[in-house]
């Protein structure tokens, strides 16, 4: 019987982007448990034309070039996979990110894996049955389609960093606010910008020595692994609510919300929670083994793969 692989779709390795890390870190992930694992660039599904031909070869043509100067982590073990054949195609499971629209490899496993809700990034959720789902934390738990179906496991993947964000060096004497906009783009600035700096598109070392000198860390981001980080170098993250959401609607799970301020009024309850906080951080990298473990087993299960 021939081996079976998993293949992720996944943009080029960059540290701004939690989404793109932990599509990387699941490969990774995959490969020290002993499965075959493999990256695969991102490309697009385009719908069928009378230009379909041509949009055919340009896509090939951009994907060819684009896997040139693919880039992946180093630390990481994340071979990379660019042209498929048809074994590969008959015994994969291929995992595409929720923004992927179709099934553009042609996949006969298809697991889709929901880092943020369906559609929330593009507007478009083009799915199709026979897919297996699952939800990065609360992202897309409800989600049903008839003839797919929606996992219970929970596919949370963490990446420590520790190396970059601790408390070494951080100061005594902690002023002033770091904040963030990332994907809450449009959302309504209601702190003072006078003494607060934008850590959007810094590097991880650039962010990690700004959360070890101010105190507060403000994210307009609902979702965003920084609020982590924060906790890590000793700065209280707090999140600025939607007022469509409830505490409990933002993040169901308690330990989700250890450690981090829902609103300004939470500051207290998070300071007091921090140290639990921090201890879970820690337990987060043997977690995400644990849940990967899960997927491997019901995503075979699935499709029926001994």
């Amino acid at each position: 019987m021939a081996t079976m692989r998993f293949i992720i779709m996944a943009p080029a390795y960059t540290e701004w982007s939690g989404g793109v890390i932990v599509l990387h870190k699941l490969c990774h992930i995959l490969n020290q448990l002993g499965e075959y694992a493999y990256l695969h660039p991102m490309v697009e599904e385009y719908p069928l034309s009378w230009k379909k031909h041509f949009i055919e070869i340009k896509a090939k043509i951009k994907l060819k070039y684009k896997s040139r100067k693919y880039k992946t982590n180093k630390m990481l073990q994340t071979p990379v996979i660019n042209k498929l054949t048809k074994d590969d195609l008959e015994n994969s499971i291929v995992v595409y990110p929720e923004i992927v629209s179709g099934n553009p490899l042609k996949a006969k496993n298809v697991v889709r894996w929901f880092l943020h809700y369906p559609g929330y990034q593009t507007g478009n959720v083009n799915y199709f049955s026979r897919e297996l789902y699952f939800s990065y934390g609360e992202f897309g738990r409800d989600f049903k389609l008839y003839g797919s179906h929606t996992s219970d496991t929970v596919l949370h993947v963490f990446h420590q960093m520790n190396d970059i964000y601790n408390e070494i060096g951080a100061s005594k004497e902690r002023k002033g606010t770091a904040y963030c906009i990332r994907k809450g783009q449009g959302r309504k600035i209601i702190h003072d910008l006078s003494d607060s700096i934008l850590i959007d598109e810094k590097k991880h070392e650039e962010v990690a020595e700004i959360f070890k000198r101010v105190k507060y860390f403000i994210s307009y981001d609902l979702y965003t692994g920084y609020s982590l980080f924060a906790i890590m170098c000793g700065c209280i993250p707090i999140v600025v609510p939607d007022e469509n959401l409830s505490l409990t609607e933002w993040q169901s799970d308690p330990k989700m919300r250890l450690g981090i301020a829902y609103g300004f009024e939470q500051i207290e309850e998070a300071t007091k929670n921090r140290k639990a906080a921090l201890d879970l951080v820690f337990e987060k990298e043997n977690e995400s083994i644990l849940n990967v473990k899960k997927f491997i087993i019901e995503s075979k299960e699935y499709f029926s793969v001994d």
